[in-house]
């Protein structure tokens, strides 16, 4: 959401960022924060259609972001957080531990890899989507999944197979229909949904046309790529012989 009321706004230290990534907020119009950021990965992998124009920022930042109420901040706060991890290779470096310490046959091993993998991902999407569905917004976390745009045989590193951003929290219908192609999003996080999938199963489902995810950055969007190429196949593929 563009921002221009707020030319010079008072900047304060965020202080709950932590991790050594220098953050300023300051409130405007409208109970409206802005959070800034320095230059680096983090600011880059949180590029969106949500950066601040016409904003004066504080001496040695470079994005900033426009977010409305004190819990549209906190859960910015958390996924840069999470993105922080991410960049200081918290997930992969995780991942890479446990592999490096695999004792088992070679098949064995790929299939407790891919386990220790997902496992990670999916504390990573907890964490990013504050522990909700990204379009339903359920929180019974024992329904809920995490699932990759890309898929995990198509990712060209470990990197790519542990991003948060590669990939959405969603309850476990929704990820079935998700991982089998049957659903995908544009770039402004609607659904679209497969004209292969029954409508008298969307109710049944919880599918609703008007579905969407809120806060897809850039970089979900290069993944989503990969998952709209395999969901057009999908629907050009003739159904008995998928």
């Amino acid at each position: 959401m563009q921002s221009s009321a707020v030319l010079q706004p008072k900047w304060s230290t965020v202080e709950e960022m932590g991790r050594g990534f220098l953050g300023w907020s300051a409130e405007g119009v409208a109970g409206t924060f802005l959070l800034a950021l320095p230059p680096g990965a983090v600011g880059r992998i949180l590029k969106s259609t949500h950066t601040v124009a016409q904003v004066v920022l504080p001496e040695g930042a470079s994005v900033a972001f426009v977010v409305h109420g004190e819990s549209g901040m906190q859960m910015l706060l958390d996924r840069v957080d999470v993105l922080a991890e991410m960049v200081m290779d918290g997930l992969l470096q995780r991942f890479r531990q446990h592999a490096a310490h695999l004792r088992v046959d070679a098949e064995l091993a790929i299939v407790t890899r891919r386990q220790c993998a997902d496992s990670l991902l999916l504390e990573g999407q907890m964490r990013y989507w504050r522990g909700q569905c990204a379009l339903t917004s359920v929180k019974t976390s024992s329904v809920l999944r995490a699932v990759r745009f890309r898929r995990w045989e198509d990712c060209d590193t470990d990197a790519e197979r542990l991003d948060v951003q590669n990939g959405l929290l969603l309850t476990a219908n929704l990820a079935a229909l998700f991982e089998d192609h049957l659903l995908t999003l544009d770039d402004e996080g609607r659904i679209i949904i497969a004209t292969r999938l029954h409508w008298r199963d969307h109710a049944a489902l919880g599918l609703s046309a008007t579905m969407s995810v809120q806060g897809l950055t850039d970089a979900h969007r290069g993944y989503l790529i990969a998952h709209r190429s395999r969901f057009a196949a999908r629907q050009s593929t003739p159904a008995e012989i998928q």
